[in-house]
């Protein structure tokens, strides 16, 4: 019963906060450092076993831990205790009482009222104490492996780094075994496994047969990287990518216009040639070509992210040679042609010393636009406590404005405060609290079953059932789940229960209901947080979404390394939905009305797509 009620106050606190809680740095402690899972701690120039903190049992804050922050488990224990014991609803004061042991004589000991500071954490956070990989216990597949490999897959074999002298190479056991440790943290840990019917093992087996009798960890890099792609996932990757590809890059800016590619100037704001904007070939090949070559990095999500992430990787041209069996070298041939097509002019130029990337600038500072339009950009969902507060504040001054601009182009995502600041101005008083995402978390062998606040608390999504949710809240969540049907059925027996972030007036309680005109400004740059984001708003009474359809991603990624290579995979641990039922990743949100940027857009002498909405706000049309 007293379980109980302290989740339920936590709920109530975290419902009442307008934004994300905000928990303070501090530790009790003066070092720490782990023998096996145990910490040890060190207090006043001794070191102790710890045995618990405020009568709670260390093994259950450690349990914690491990489910709320999967691998970074031991780092988050370090660094981030108060959070921890806030989230299991034992929020600790500035001093806490410690029950240690002796190293020497394993006897117990009390230390009472130990302060907690900031100084303690940050010594914490340098030394950077995790568990040894040694003491990890690492999992692998064992299974029946095939004998041939399967020509679908053929491109994952590609090598890059054979020719290069002193680069770190893996035995071929070596990286067998981190193919198995990968496969193993995919088919228990990964989210987003089957949502595309992946033949994994198949893939799987092509590389492990592949392997010969070494290869470098450059390559071994880039083919795991291609292997996590396919499952459609923009979160999903092998960190570090864009460091290990052979360099040798394209000397312009590829900027994409209406589907067809330009080349600008890499400094100047001006196009490559004047008269000759689009890029038909590259060293004779034709430019879609390439765009295929490059598509084999990117997650195969929604088509509007792999165009993005194909272009993005355009510039990496000596890497895109090989995988086109084309000789590398120092200059490029660049065929151009007219916007028309009818002409063409071809440019030899020579390689770069590192890539050039051309986007849209969007606006640095909320402000009051011609005809009294309210214009609110947002670069980063990653914001700190001031930043929100001017959130606050310039909707206060956008209080009798006759439109309002919400502008998250290039807005690659971070967390949620924004949205649960920003949405109850565009909710009236009488409106019920809305469900804006639905979720489910991957169950591993290691998280435990049966937790009352669920497992996505750091989404501040919660299960239906959870004992923090008020009367009206409970009540939406019952009317949502009459009509809410996923797109994708989850395997059985793997994902938790539905969990339900849900929006009310009661998250910022200085909000009040913005009943003009808005437009939402957005591209395929925007993803995760700024999905849920888009997503939240995408229906909304008075809400227009104006520009090109989100990137589409949404996974609470953990990441972690392989034990031979060290190669530090990240994967997706929940599978994100729509309101409409529609999943994140492979579709994204389409806007209600599609444009994009021009030429003179990239070129920084114009915005056209914030002018139009300016123009449609004031017109009313």
């Amino acid at each position: 019963m007293i379980r109980s009620i302290l989740f339920f106050l936590l709920g109530m606190c975290m419902f009442a906060s307008p934004v994300r809680a905000q928990y303070d740095k501090l530790s009790p402690f003066d070092s720490l450092r782990w023998k096996g899972e145990s910490p040890e701690v060190q207090v006043e120039n001794t070191w102790y076993g710890l045995v618990s903190i405020n009568d709670i049992p260390v093994s259950e804050i450690l349990d914690y831990c491990k489910s709320a922050y999967r691998s970074r488990w031991d780092k988050r224990f370090c660094e981030d205790l108060v959070q921890a014991m806030s989230e299991m609803g034992k929020p600790p004061e500035r001093e806490v009482k410690l029950v240690v042991t002796n190293l020497g004589t394993g006897k117990k000991k009390t230390l009472s009222k130990v302060r907690m500071t900031a100084d303690r954490r940050n010594r914490l956070r340098d030394a950077q104490p995790r568990v040894g990989e040694a003491e990890r216990t690492v999992n692998r597949i064992d299974r029946t492996h095939r004998k041939s490999q399967d020509k679908k897959f053929g491109f994952l074999t590609q090598r890059y780094w054979e020719k290069a002298k002193d680069v770190p190479r893996l035995t071929a056991t070596q990286a067998k075994e981190d193919l198995d440790e990968l496969e193993w943290k995919l088919t228990h840990e990964f989210s987003y496994l089957k949502m595309k019917g992946v033949d994994f093992k198949a893939a799987f087996d092509t590389l492990r047969l592949g392997l010969g009798k070494d290869i470098a960890t450059y390559d071994f890099h880039i083919q795991l990287r291609k292997l996590v792609a396919l499952f459609g996932d923009g979160h999903s990757r092998v960190r570090g990518i864009a460091s290990i590809l052979p360099p040798g890059f394209a000397s312009f800016r590829v900027v994409d216009v209406d589907g067809k590619l330009m080349a600008l100037h890499p400094k100047k704001e001006e196009l490559l040639e004047e008269s000759f904007p689009i890029i038909a070939a590259l060293d004779g090949k034709p430019i879609d070509l390439w765009l295929q070559a490059a598509s084999r990095l990117a997650a195969q999500g929604s088509p509007q992210w792999i165009r993005r992430e194909s272009v993005f990787y355009l510039s990496w041209v000596d890497y895109l040679r090989q995988d086109l069996k084309l000789r590398t070298g120092r200059r490029l041939q660049v065929t151009l042609s007219s916007l028309d097509g009818s002409k063409t002019k071809k440019v030899n130029t020579a390689l770069g010393q590192r890539p050039y990337f051309g986007g849209i600038k969007i606006g640095k500072r909320p402000q009051v636009l011609e005809g009294e339009i309210g214009y609110l950009p947002i670069d980063t969902m990653s914001l700190k406590e001031h930043e929100l507060e001017d959130l606050d504040d310039a909707m206060m001054k956008f209080k009798e404005t006759k439109g309002l601009i919400i502008d998250v182009r290039g807005n690659g995502g971070g967390n949620r405060d924004a949205l649960r600041l920003l949405f109850p101005y565009f909710m009236a008083d009488n409106d019920p609290p809305y469900v804006a995402n639905v979720a489910a978390m991957r169950l591993s062998s290691s998280i435990p079953r049966g937790n009352p606040t669920g497992y996505l608390g750091n989404r501040f999504a919660f299960p239906a059932d959870f004992p923090g949710w008020n009367k009206s809240q409970s009540n939406a969540i019952k009317e949502f789940k009459k009509t809410f049907k996923s797109e994708w059925s989850l395997p059985k027996d793997e994902f938790s229960s539905w969990h339900y972030m849900v929006l009310d007036r009661s998250l910022n309680p200085n909000s009040y209901g913005y009943e003009k005109p808005v437009i939402l400004l957005t591209d395929a740059n925007c993803y995760s947080a700024t999905d849920i984001f888009i997503g939240a708003f995408k229906g909304r009474k008075n809400v227009t979404i104006l520009g090109g359809p989100s990137g589409g991603g949404s996974g609470r990624s953990i990441t972690s390394p392989l034990k031979n290579s060290s190669l530090q995979v990240k994967i997706s641990s929940m599978a994100s939905f729509q309101p409409n039922g529609k999943l994140y990743d492979g579709n994204g949100v389409p806007p209600d009305r599609v444009t994009g940027p021009t030429l003179d857009d990239y070129l920084g002498k114009s915005d056209s797509v914030l002018e139009k909405a300016r123009k449609i706000l004031q017109s009313g049309t």
